[in-house]
């Protein structure tokens, strides 16, 4: 794995596990084994695992999915019918600093929850991902709630604590609705740390900003 210099975590193309999940009596997985077989032989894809859980079921369970065609590549998690063009794409975010951010929102648009917190959980540095995201003012409404929804998740967790510099910054965003962000989320650290940061914020112009930040104070000081 590497970075770009905006710290977003991003994926080499090389080496990555490339999967293809099928089973005889699917419709679309014949058109998906086409198309990602014609990635091989173009080498887009260097390696290709596939499985037929028709006679493996076992794999489902181990891959932990309930459909298929089920395609993975590197991190990205799809399901459903993809064209030959929709997994270029794919492939192409691998290495693109905003690839995983794509991703989650891809997960979020489907009501795909509990993977992106399973995502974020597992890999600390995915936590860069949406803090991004947060800052970013094109990020939907639907990302935006569940990106909410991962930070109450690790409330009071060691990992989101580590992130507090990063939530700092978002302090002197320009837009009121990512100090607001910042400053639930600072408390939700409930680490001493994000004190001068949320002190800060309470003499923002804004005065939601201000009572986020005296509620996220209460959090830090009287945790339950």
């Amino acid at each position: 794995m590497s970075k770009h210099n905006n710290d977003t975590p991003v994926f080499s193309t090389d080496n990555v596990e490339v999967v293809l999940i099928i089973a005889s009596n699917c419709t679309h997985c014949q058109q998906v084994l086409t198309a990602i077989s014609e990635l091989v032989k173009s080498a887009d894809i260097g390696e290709l695992k596939v499985i037929n859980i028709t006679s493996a079921p076992e794999k489902a369970q181990e891959y932990n999915i309930r459909s298929v065609p089920f395609i993975k590549i590197g991190p990205f998690e799809l399901f459903g019918a993809h064209s030959k063009e929709e997994l270029i794409q794919w492939i192409n975010r691998l290495d693109n600093p905003n690839g995983m951010q794509d991703y989650l929102n891809e997960l979020f648009s489907q009501g795909e929850l509990e993977k992106a917190i399973n995502l974020v959980q597992n890999d600390e540095e995915q936590l860069t991902t949406i803090i991004n995201m947060t800052a970013n003012n094109n990020t939907p409404l639907g990302s935006r709630i569940g990106i909410s929804a991962i930070f109450e998740q690790l409330q009071g967790d060691i990992k989101l604590a580590r992130h507090i510099p990063e939530l700092a910054d978002l302090t002197d965003s320009e837009l009121s609705s990512v100090r607001i962000d910042a400053a639930h989320y600072l408390g939700l650290t409930e680490n001493i740390k994000a004190i001068p940061w949320l002190e800060k914020l309470l003499s923002d112009s804004n005065h939601e900003v201000q009572e986020t930040a005296e509620e996220a104070l209460a959090m830090i000081r009287n945790p339950d």
